[in-house]
């Protein structure tokens, strides 16, 4: 139920759309949790297991919506640290933790408390590690992951490592269905986490023709430029300075005109004699 409401409303109030890979991965992983919670009204009653109540599933399916809400929450809760939000996590759970046995809701029994107190100690105060972390780390990677793939991971991670500690801790091997439906959760996870390297991996685009002419020069491209300017400038100076003292040479070598024919009559007039 998680695994749909994390989708549905990660697309209406993230934005956040499916893909086909997506889709496939939620369908693998809610045929898998059919597989492995096997609910009556599919499979019917089994004489050796005790009969569900409808309440329970009317529960889990709320309890599946909330946790649908946790994961849209914490994605729009991305700019708030993860300890922070561990922290108020864990001071809104405590209070609601003293409900049930204020209200004596079940059958506790406190003899095995009394009787070994450090033992229950022990394993209180590991399920309170246990417990900080389940809440660190999921909020941790919901604030990075979309609400699909968020919800389709941590239900798969949970179902699967279940029935691991079940098989090795208590030697209760599950059946064939279950492990079917832990193998399609397992590929479900598979594939979120292919899409999301994929994703990861920007596509390089081919350089086009304006981009190889605007490339911008390196430093050692720029130097080698301006030296082989400056080397042209030098020639060209050079060259048009030899050239004008060329044609300066060329021109102070030819005779200068004289207009002489001014001066012919004036040489020709009479001297007056003594």
């Amino acid at each position: 139920i998680d695994i749909i409401a994390a989708a549905l409303l990660g697309l209406l109030f993230l934005g956040e759309r499916v893909s086909v890979l997506h889709f496939v991965a939620l369908v693998l992983s809610v045929t898998g949790a059919v597989c492995i919670s096997q609910p009556h009204f599919l499979f019917g009653v089994d004489g050796k297991e005790p009969q569900q109540a409808p309440m329970g599933y009317c529960l889990a399916m709320l309890s599946g919506c909330f946790q649908a809400c946790c994961y849209v929450c914490a994605r729009k809760s991305a700019h708030i640290p993860v300890s922070l939000l561990t922290v108020v996590s864990l001071l809104l759970a405590i209070p609601l933790t003293c409900i049930p046995p204020l209200l004596q809701i079940g059958h506790g029994n406190f003899e095995p408390v009394r009787e070994a107190p450090w033992r229950a100690l022990g394993l209180l105060s590991m399920l309170v590690v246990v417990t900080l972390l389940s809440i660190l780390l999921p909020a941790a990677g919901s604030t990075r992951c979309p609400a699909a793939v968020s919800a389709t991971v941590y239900t798969s991670a949970n179902m699967i490592t279940g029935y691991l500690a079940q098989t090795v801790l208590f030697d209760d091997v599950p059946k064939p269905l279950k492990l079917f439906g832990a193998a399609c959760m397992l590929l479900s996870v598979v594939l979120m986490a292919v899409r999301c390297q994929a994703q990861d991996q920007p596509e390089e685009p081919e350089p086009s023709c304006a981009d190889v002419a605007d490339t911008t020069p390196t430093p050692a491209t720029d130097d080698e430029t301006r030296s082989l300017g400056s080397f042209v400038a030098s020639e060209v100076s050079f060259s048009s300075s030899s050239s004008r003292l060329r044609r300066r040479s060329s021109t102070s070598s030819k005779p200068l005109p004289q207009r002489l024919g001014t001066c012919l009559p004036v040489w020709c007039l009479p001297q007056p004699s003594a």
